[in-house]
């Protein structure tokens, strides 16, 4: 192992990404339909670093000083994307990509001069948005915004040294909302210290915030976290890297539970949320136009698809 090296602060300093290396991206990389808002769509990674102190993240190699690329170079990379590669969306994957105020204003004003006529989405702390920073996101093209909710129980989140209120995420998901843009929440079970109580107040607060999308993994603990040395306190743990999959029942059961009991707790929470009638009849009359139409259908579809409608 070598000694860590130095961090690279001019982010501008290096090169584009090698996408000539790649296939064709309108045949080879088109997303599910229900992932994007537009039919060709591409990831970006704008920043590196994260401030955050969550014990189940892994910030071992990017550190925790944020710097991120320019707006002018990231409005440079959505141009090659765009024009030479006939990208439409763009999937923005940092985990500070709101936290940036200022260069996250000047990228949202940049869009709008440019008027591509593309779509993007990005994951955003709670804490970090603001109703003015919502509406300028939804005027440059902004579709969906992802937030980590995690648990619904203050015990467990105060253990996961979140730095997140539930007001900040009730109030992030009611702002999104109002601002006009789509919201997907991110949901963990199977914490440490984790109870069947606390799995009730997740499921209780999944259905009581204004989300159009969640997503439920498993708590997977990932070499260099801070809870890595510590975890097998909390229930059995298996460090074998090919069961760091967060959709299935991975390298951690936590104490008082078992495998079985998480993946029908999953199940539940995904029947609960989605097949509420209020929630259907919504995401239908939110539909307008036919691209929307075949998005809601073939969502369904997949939910279906993954028998969570089945006891």
């Amino acid at each position: 192992r070598t000694k860590p090296r130095e961090i690279i602060m001019d982010m501008d300093s290096l090169p584009f990404p090698a996408w000539h290396l790649l296939p064709d991206m309108t045949k080879y990389y088109r997303p599910h339909l229900i992932s994007a808002g537009g039919s060709t769509s591409n990831h970006l990674l704008t920043s590196r670093g994260c401030p955050g102190k969550c014990i189940f993240c892994d910030t071992s190699v990017n550190g925790h000083r944020v710097r991120g690329y320019s707006a002018d170079y990231v409005l440079e990379m959505i141009e090659i994307l765009h024009k030479k590669y006939k990208i439409n969306d763009i999937q923005f994957n940092d985990d500070t990509f709101v936290s940036l105020k200022k260069r996250l204003a000047e990228i949202c004003e940049k869009l709008v001069k440019k008027n591509y006529q593309l779509t993007w989405s990005c994951d955003a702390r709670a804490s970090d948005v603001s109703r003015e920073g919502l509406a300028l996101m939804k005027g440059s093209g902004c579709w969906q915004i992802a937030y980590g909710v995690e648990t619904g129980s203050q015990r467990v989140m105060d253990f996961l040294q979140k730095r997140v209120t539930f007001e900040q995420i009730h109030n992030a998901f009611q702002w999104t909302k109002k601002a006009g843009i789509s919201t997907k929440g991110f949901f963990i079970l199977g914490h440490p210290t984790e109870t069947h109580e606390s799995i009730q107040e997740t499921l209780k607060l999944m259905l009581a915030l204004d989300i159009d999308v969640i997503g439920v993994t498993f708590f997977t603990v990932f070499p260099g976290s801070p809870i890595y040395s510590t975890i097998r306190e909390y229930g059995k743990f298996d460090p074998d890297w090919d069961k760091t999959d967060t959709y299935a029942i991975g390298n951690f059961i936590p104490n008082g539970f078992t495998a079985a009991e998480l993946i029908n707790y999953r199940q539940q929470a995904l029947r609960k949320f989605y097949f509420r009638p209020k929630y259907m009849f919504k995401q239908l009359f939110s539909v307008k136009s036919p691209f929307q139409l075949l998005k809601l259908i073939l969502g369904g579809w997949k939910i279906l698809s993954k028998r969570i409608a089945n006891k």
